[in-house]
């Protein structure tokens, strides 16, 4: 009893914000995340699509979190990159 509900947790973890890289969230996104994703797996449940058609989209909605993770990440660094190299040219 409750052997999906590892999956399920981490799921919606990762859909509420929660970083891979440094595990830095909030609860009230992990909340979100999980309203959305019990939205979405009742939703396919009630429209009778396959249960495994269903662990795929959840695949799927991993795959584009951790992939919007990545990239608001990398843009946070490109910024604060330039913001400092914006600071030493104003200080030379």
């Amino acid at each position: 009893m409750g052997s999906g509900l590892v999956f399920m947790a981490f799921v919606a973890s990762v859909m509420g914000g929660v970083s891979m890289k440094d595990g830095i969230g909030t609860a009230i996104g992990m909340l979100g995340g999980l309203l959305v994703l019990g939205v979405i797996d009742n939703s396919l449940i009630l429209l009778g699509v396959n249960v495994y058609l269903i662990y795929v989209t959840k695949g799927i909605l991993i795959f584009i979190a951790v992939l919007l993770d990545n990239t608001k990440r990398r843009l946070r660094e490109t910024l604060l990159y330039r913001e400092e190299i914006r600071k030493f040219k104003l200080s030379s």
